[in-house]
């Protein structure tokens, strides 16, 4: 059961929305461009090899619902990519672009009870996923009214989403995250352009198009005129005394609370708190720091007409900060231990705390996922699903068995299935082929190769094969290895 702040009167109106041919780009999140002879913000489009494919998906959305996602690294251009792309097929339909996941609920009750061609719009996918946010269930909702659903992500952040322990593929369930990422119509944009792309950028009228080509061995355009480039080093060179140490440290904090999972803008006064590790290790008062308020408009300056090391937050204040993401997917250093401990403290919402679990097991802190999932586990069974995974492979058995068991009563399929798997691990093969016989009668893939590979093991040769075989031709790639090697064996 889900349950809304908003009554039906408060419900926001489709035909307030824009249409998507009159959308603006920067609303839409495109990066600024650095200046040129032109006064437009956003620079003339290229068209990308990708924007065929990714106009016949939108397409195909567009009668029948779905989820079209855009991939890339960071100033890739999957969003411009993905902003022509909706103002050329779907010109008319209203585009709905939450800030939070209770906005999108909110409008996607709104879309199925107007006429109107509506199109949601989630820049950075990642701000949208976990319990309460958008998943399966509001999918199919907007899929049977025949809504499609636009969004970008970063490459990143995607694997992270879709990795074996968060949900990944090998897995029939799977997280509710990663549910919705596979069920999508993915379109990748590389970071480096084709030779006919360059080729067409060539033609372009816009100098800034053109000045990009002389770094085309280094940088993709779209990245050089996003100025990621020029951002980075220039944070890089600010850590020395008559530079900006301060606000590099500042730039750091909000970086490394980014790379935390947890979703900003953040509050100058966290930023300031957290800052003085960062600054401290690097030299601290012998680099003759500049004073707060210095760094903080150092930080948010605009450099190369496009962009701030640091963006101010939604009202455009200065108590709110978040970085410039293309200095978060080049951040090197781990993330440091009091960045975690604020982002656990500030993860208030189940969403933020599952966003932060699923970025520490990117980055191996088991402990802080620990922290960040165990308050929420209740609330959704995959994630206690997800939290046994990972107690299992720190070889905590007890632990794993009470989150698998517990996953399996609250609706968790493949909790019965990695239950069986730990059971026949720890010695308690009775009880396991108990449960991977249930679920393998139930069509569970993982079931069915874990089971055969029990009854292998226990000199059911016969039987492993059978198992083995249905799997192969239901489909599943390691049934399918494994059931070739049996036959081999036996001539």
């Amino acid at each position: 059961m889900h349950v809304y702040d908003r009554t039906t009167a408060d419900l926001p109106d489709p035909a307030e929305w824009p249409p998507a041919k009159d959308w603006d780009g920067l609303l839409a999140g495109v990066h600024r461009a650095r200046p040129g002879a032109e006064t437009e913000a956003l620079p003339e489009y290229v068209k990308r090899d990708a924007d065929e494919r990714l106009g016949e998906r939108l397409g195909e959305a567009a009668g029948e619902g779905g989820l079209v996602l855009v991939t890339g690294d960071s100033t890739a251009g999957k969003t411009r990519a993905a902003f022509e792309a909706l103002r050329s097929v779907l010109p008319g339909h209203r585009v709905h672009a939450p800030s939070n996941p209770a906005d999108l609920r909110a409008g996607a009750t709104a879309i199925l009870r107007t006429k109107s061609p509506c199109v949601v719009w989630l820049d950075d996918l990642e701000r949208f996923l976990g319990p309460g946010g958008f998943d399966t269930e509001l999918l199919t909702r907007l899929r049977g009214n025949g809504t499609p659903v636009v969004a970008t992500m970063r490459l990143k952040q995607w694997a992270s989403f879709t990795s074996p322990v968060t949900g990944g593929s090998d897995r029939e369930d799977g997280a509710h995250a990663a549910k919705v990422l596979n069920s999508a119509e993915r379109v990748n944009l590389d970071r480096l352009w084709s030779d006919q792309e360059l080729l067409r950028a060539g033609d372009s009228a816009d100098t800034r198009v053109l000045d990009s080509l002389e770094y085309r061995e280094r940088y993709g355009l779209a990245e050089y005129l996003a100025a990621g480039p020029g951002l980075l080093e220039k944070w890089r060179a600010a850590w020395t005394p008559g530079g900006s140490p301060r606000g590099a440290a500042l730039v750091a904090a909000a970086v490394d609370l980014a790379r935390t999972g947890l979703i900003g803008p953040y509050p100058r006064s966290v930023l300031l708190r957290l800052h003085q590790r960062y600054l401290d290790d690097a030299g601290g008062r012998h680099l003759r720091p500049e004073s707060e308020d210095e760094a903080f408009s150092w930080a948010a300056s605009l450099h190369f007409g496009a962009t701030s090391l640091l963006l101010p937050g939604e009202t455009g204040d200065s108590q709110t900060w978040e970085p410039f993401d293309y200095l978060v997917d080049h951040a090197e250093e781990p993330v440091t231990p009091e960045a975690w401990d604020e982002a656990l403290v500030h993860a208030k919402d189940p969403e933020q705390r599952f966003q932060v679990g699923v970025a520490a097991v990117e980055a191996k802190r088991m402990d802080v996922v620990e922290r960040a999932w165990r308050p929420i586990v209740h609330l959704d069974p995959d994630i206690g699903m997800m939290l046994g995974s990972l107690f299992a492979l720190m070889e905590r058995d007890t632990e794993a068995e009470e989150m698998f068991r517990s996953a399996s009563r609250e609706g968790s399929l493949e909790s019965s299935t990695a239950l069986g798997l730990l059971l026949a691990r720890t010695g308690r093969e009775d009880e396991a082929e108990v449960l991977l016989r249930q679920r393998a009668g139930a069509g569970s893939l993982r079931a069915m190769f874990v089971l055969a590979e029990l009854l292998r093991q226990t000199g059911r040769e016969n039987e492993a094969e059978e198992w083995h075989r249905r799997g192969a031709i239901e489909g599943s790639v390691p049934a399918q290895a494994k059931y070739g090697m049996l036959l081999m064996d036996l001539g």
